[in-house]
């Protein structure tokens, strides 16, 4: 949280309990995803869902604080990952099966 008072930005920290963090000091835990998941292209997926995210509440005239918006995207990222990891394991686990599963945890 230090970090994104100094550079007054949300920030992701990624490790195997991810901290979402804001300059106001607001701050989420995610506990969602597994190992399987430190693989090539994850962080990019993670950067889709971001943006999809924050595209969903574009035009919402009361909008959630972009960190809780960023922590739902953690999150979503984390739980398509934890079905992957369910269904293909982590040992195997790609980016695309982090997204196959996507719609699964959306719908």
């Amino acid at each position: 949280s230090d970090y994104a008072k100094e550079t007054n930005a949300v920030c992701v920290l990624k490790d195997a309990c991810t901290v979402i963090a804001d300059a106001s000091g607001e701050m989420y835990l995610n506990l969602s995803g597994n190992a399987g998941m430190a693989t090539a292209g994850s962080g990019d997926v993670l950067s889709g869902v971001l943006a999809g995210i924050l595209c969903m509440y574009l035009v919402q005239k009361k909008k959630p604080s972009p960190v809780m918006l960023a922590a739902l995207g953690v999150y979503i990222h984390g739980a398509a990952g934890d079905l992957a990891a369910q269904t293909v394991g982590q040992r195997g686990m790609t980016a695309g099966d982090i997204i196959r599963f996507l719609p699964g945890i959306l719908k």
